[in-house]
């Protein structure tokens, strides 16, 4: 009977034993990026760091998290939720690719089996994704729409329209939304694009870098009076190239935002940049993730759309101050 006793205390201090390993043990999520370590992924990757280092001293527990990239491949992208699930993660952030429908229905398939994911900067509202976090794009093209009627004091002026094109330089029709709508970004829908350049005489320009498209016309831009420029994708400077000063250029606004961009700001060859709160985006679904995994509870707020953040000449001392925080 001793042994008996003897032998029931040992396993009922093992069991305790594990059941407090198990409590210590850190709590692992995966962010799900759409590509490599680039400032966009890393500002939100220490949003949800952030958020979980406030939330260690809530829960006495330590929270992990590992970044994981798909590489533009948006299958890729739903194989690795598939093995997040397996991998012994309690939940995932994702970053996707695209709003397609196989990786919707892997998170809804997921979200049956107890594993939540939350959504950032693409959203897939069929999908069981227990919170969306993003632009605001109806703010969006409020704060693009409001720059350029500030910028251009009422002049009747041309505007010229750069899309991101890996795939080389190609004109592109106002109408053409096929064309146009994989290459705006995640920042507005098509309609909004058109809501802000219809009004105005427009040309679009689909290109790699725009030190490209400004060498091979240098003299078409030379010769034009009034004008102004958008930039659809920060990436259009990704190779650094100086951008020549014009008198006649009235403005040049860029969409997205990178920390780069601080020296076309600082010598005023971009009049502004109109970007994302991607910090933002990390940090409120990593809020939302930690609740429901620990909690069980529900997110207050289902789609939380963030206003965008407004940088000019005059304001990039804050700019750099952000994207120093965004990517410690």
């Amino acid at each position: 009977m001793k042994t008996l006793l003897s032998i029931l205390s040992l396993l009922s201090l093992v069991c305790a034993s594990a059941l407090h390993a198990t409590g210590d043990a850190p709590v692992k999520f995966a962010f799900l990026a759409p590509d490599g370590l680039t400032p966009i992924n890393s500002a939100v990757y220490n949003g949800i760091r952030d958020a979980f280092k406030e939330f260690q001293a809530r829960y006495g527990r330590k929270f992990e998290i590992e970044y994981v990239s798909a590489g533009r491949s948006q299958q890729t992208q739903t194989r690795q939720l598939g093995g997040a699930y397996i991998g012994n993660f309690q939940g995932a952030v994702v970053f996707p690719v695209s709003d397609s429908a196989e990786l919707g229905s892997k998170i809804s398939e997921l979200s049956g089996k107890g594993f939540p994911t939350a959504l950032v900067g693409v959203d897939i509202p069929k999908s069981g994704r227990l919170c969306f976090v993003g632009d605001d794009s109806q703010e969006f093209e409020k704060a693009v729409s409001g720059l350029i009627a500030k910028l251009s004091k009422g002049k009747i002026f041309e505007m010229f329209c750069y899309l991101k094109n890996d795939a080389g330089m190609v004109d592109i029709d106002v109408g053409d939304a096929s064309k146009i709508k994989p290459l705006l970004g995640f920042g507005l829908s098509y309609q909004q694009f058109a809501n802000i350049v219809k009004p105005h005489r427009v040309k679009i320009v689909a290109v790699d870098y725009y030190s490209v498209y400004a060498s091979m016309f240098s003299v078409e831009i030379m010769r034009r009076d009034d004008y102004g420029e958008l930039f659809f994708s920060p990436y259009l400077f990704a190779d650094m190239q100086p951008v020549k000063r014009d008198p006649d250029r009235i403005f040049s606004i860029c969409l997205g935002a990178v920390p780069q961009l601080e020296r076309y700001l600082s010598d005023g060859s971009l009049s502004a940049c109109v970007y994302g709160d991607y910090y933002g985006w990390g940090y409120f679904a990593a809020r939302a993730l930690a609740e429901k995994s620990l909690d069980g509870a529900k997110p207050a707020v289902l789609v939380r759309l963030l206003k965008p953040i407004v940088a000019t000449p005059e304001t990039v001392h804050s700019f750099s101050a952000d994207w120093r925080k965004w990517m410690k």
